[in-house]
């Protein structure tokens, strides 16, 4: 009689934009399940109270990250209402992508958010493709 196969668990990383039409569900869910949600705005606040980093922190708890050094300097280009960010400037790329590491180490799986809604023009997106090249986890958007 042979062992069961022992299979490798991956660390996961999670991305989703909070004014996608399903984010709160989104937030709702991974915090039912203890992912920790990663803040990478630059600056963390919203027109919307319930995204504001106090809001934000209160509802998730000790799930609530901040990592502003992920954050895009040029964020202000994306407040246009179309949420596209053309030149992405991270605030410090090295030293956010340790605090991720360490967060997803911790707790095998994360997940990264800002407010555009497009996977296709944002930020996150590049840090997800970052995360996946130098950290080897595997990254779902949501």
């Amino acid at each position: 009689m042979g062992h069961p196969a022992v299979e490798a668990v991956m660390t996961t990383l999670y991305t989703f934009g909070y004014l996608s039409a399903r984010s709160e569900r989104i937030i709702t869910e991974l915090i039912a399940v203890r992912t920790p949600l990663v803040d990478i705005r630059y600056n963390p606040t919203s027109r919307h109270w319930q995204y504001t980093q106090d809001a934000l922190s209160k509802r998730a708890g000790d799930l609530y990250f901040h990592l502003v050094e992920l954050g895009n300097e040029n964020y202000q280009s994306a407040l246009d209402g179309k949420y596209q960010e053309p030149g992405v400037k991270f605030h410090d790329l090295e030293t956010g992508l340790i605090r991720l590491s360490v967060l997803l180490s911790d707790y095998g799986r994360a997940a990264i958010f800002c407010a555009c809604s497009s996977k296709k023009t944002c930020h996150r997106i590049r840090v997800a493709e970052l995360a996946k090249e130098r950290l080897g986890v595997w990254v779902i958007h949501l």
